[in-house]
């Protein structure tokens, strides 16, 4: 089972770092930097200029800085439900992992990770030909920079 954890401390096992972006200007956003770290915040835009990335629609780059995985991607605010669906879809090869996310309202992050939980779900008791390493691996969610949101279904 998927669990979201709401301002946990970093960690540096098996983990994707996730810089999510509502518009460019979360990319000067200075709690955000502080939360990812300013050298490495500067890093990722370098790259994101370099790589020509526009943060609309459900956007993604996937980047590196050392050997920590990073991926930049854009929260579209009016369908936040199916932007935590894809999101979903590009982490659950990892074990773990942290979302950076500064100035989102309560609201859209609750179908946000509502988004990433539905996409976790599967029905997998009758499923006995699947081997071990088919299965999500994704068992923990760090949520960094927003409070937790007041619904029950998610953590």
């Amino acid at each position: 089972m998927l669990e979201f954890v709401f301002n946990a401390k970093k960690r540096k096992d098996d983990v994707v770092k996730v810089v999510v972006f509502r518009d460019k200007k979360d990319w000067t956003d200075e709690k955000l930097a502080k939360n990812v770290g300013l050298p490495t915040m500067t890093a990722l835009m370098k790259i994101a200029n370099n790589e020509n990335f526009k943060p609309e629609g459900e956007a993604c780059l996937k980047l590196y800085v050392g050997v920590t995985p990073y991926i930049l991607f854009h929260l579209a605010e009016d369908n936040p439900l199916k932007s935590g669906k894809k999101l979903y879809g590009i982490i659950k090869k990892y074990m773990n992992a942290d979302i950076y996310m500064a100035g989102v309202k309560e609201d859209v992050l609750e179908k946000f990770l509502l988004g990433i939980e539905n996409a976790n779900y599967s029905f997998d008791k009758y499923c006995t030909k699947k081997k071990a390493e088919d299965f999500d691996k994704l068992e923990t969610v760090n949520v960094i920079g927003a409070k937790k949101p007041n619904v029950e279904k998610i953590a």
